[in-house]
């Protein structure tokens, strides 16, 4: 029978065929954001049998161009970050602001089969969905470093269909700012709405993949949204049903 990706042992090999360096607790560095990790990634979702859709290099740069050009020259640029960018943006940072997005609101409506999920076991990956408010970070870019640094942010963000990038407007203790972020793509074959909250906790409480545990994200996520000085009481109350369900598995 032939093994999938789901097998650690076949994903350690197609790492080692790429010569990329798995994070062992989750952690997503600047060096990871190759070509070779791109390729890799793809050979997983490849050796899954699974649908996963992957923006092409040329369809992922013309994005990030696109965006780009109407960003003022010799400008730092801001990037608002609402789930794991708060803490591991695996860009150089300059500084980091608490801040608010009007207009949407975090929601785990992208199926999660690469990453942290597999096709056998899946998860649920956050994006921003329309209405309400958001709160999060942004984070400043130094202009010199922009070109270098969104190419690693668009290798970590838009390897799929799941997101759109976006021009918005936070606020922050300091004033408006204006900030680039992802948003969901309701396109995408990765997009799944609302799911039954039932389902939502075993998935997350369930799903592993070669970069780590889904739960791990969410309870990473509640941590620091605390840290930062905005609990989410939702995104808690969220947590605990998963690690209750973690505790029941075992």
């Amino acid at each position: 029978m032939t093994q999938k990706s789901s097998d650690p042992k076949t994903t350690q090999a197609l790492a080692r065929n790429r010569g990329v360096a798995l994070p062992t607790n989750g952690q997503l560095t600047r060096d990871m954001f190759t070509e070779d990790f791109v390729g890799f990634m793809r050979d997983v979702s490849q050796a899954q049998d699974g649908n996963f859709e992957f923006r092409s290099d040329e369809d992922r740069e013309a994005d990030r161009v696109a965006l780009l050009k109407a960003h003022d020259a010799g400008q730092d640029l801001w990037v608002f970050g609402y789930g794991s960018l708060i803490w591991n943006p695996a860009c150089l940072i300059e500084e980091t602001r608490a801040a608010n997005l009007e207009g949407y609101h975090r929601a785990f409506c992208l199926s999660l089969v690469i990453g942290r999920g597999t096709m056998d076991a899946p998860g649920y990956m956050l994006a921003l969905e329309d209405g309400g408010t958001c709160h999060g970070v942004i984070h400043r870019i130094r202009a010199d470093k922009i070109d270098s640094e969104t190419r690693i942010l668009w290798r970590r963000e838009m390897l799929g269909t799941g997101y759109r990038s976006i021009w918005t407007d936070v606020q922050t203790s300091e004033g408006p700012q204006r900030a680039i972020t992802f948003i969901v793509n309701r396109d995408s074959p990765r997009y799944v709405g609302q799911p039954d909250n039932a389902e939502l906790i075993a998935r997350i409480a369930r799903a592993e993949g070669p970069i780590g545990k889904n739960a791990d994200y969410v309870f990473s996520l509640c941590a620091h949204l605390t840290a930062h000085g905005m609990p989410d009481a939702e995104l808690d109350a969220l947590a605990k049903s998963i690690r209750e369900y973690m505790d029941n598995m075992s």
